[in-house]
């Protein structure tokens, strides 16, 4: 690697911290009896190959291209990558993925075999069901994606908060519109 991981992370846990990392927001949501929810602003990826990177939803890149040069001394100078301000002008969290025994060539593979007539499987990277223990880019975001169980939910949010002068029981009151019948 072109610089020290442990540096990468140093620094991205600081702009973490700037961007509010774990703190969760009451906006206007619907279909609730109160009409507001707590959104915390989900992570974007930062892939760290040994060889690339790749940032967000942009394409896999080797270390020596511009734009990877860019986002490195953004990151490592205290800085959100320029590629993420326009879509994130506030700043938003950053997970750090290591990856780093893998090329980023095998990010570049096609996500569906059958398209390239690898029906045996081979060269696609497999998903769910496939018998494989390679899996895609695709794979991961839609394990993510799945709901979370109610305790794991719960834990995220904070126990209580100072509003107006008076402590609100954030996560008793959620618990207690979340249980079932």
């Amino acid at each position: 690697l072109p610089f020290k991981l442990s540096d990468l992370l140093a620094r991205v846990a600081e702009l973490n911290q700037l961007a509010g990392d774990g703190c969760g927001q009451v906006v206007p949501g619907s279909g609730l009896p109160l009409g507001r929810v707590l959104h915390t602003p989900e992570p974007v990826r930062c892939t760290i190959f040994e060889d690339g990177l790749q940032l967000h939803r942009g394409p896999p890149r080797p270390f020596g291209d511009p734009v990877v040069e860019s986002i490195l001394r953004d990151m490592l100078d205290g800085f959100f990558p320029g590629p993420l301000k326009k879509e994130f002008p506030e700043g938003v969290p950053i997970k750090v993925i290591d990856r780093t025994r893998e090329s980023y060539k095998g990010a570049l593979a096609p996500m569906n075999p059958h398209a390239y007539g690898q029906s045996n499987g081979g060269g696609g990277g497999g998903g769910k069901g496939s018998g494989s223990n390679v899996h895609s880019f695709h794979d991961l975001e839609s394990e993510e994606s799945a709901p979370i169980h109610r305790d794991k939910f719960l834990a995220k949010l904070p126990v209580s908060v100072i509003k107006n002068g008076k402590v609100v029981d954030v996560r008793g009151g959620i618990g207690g519109l979340m249980k079932g019948p």
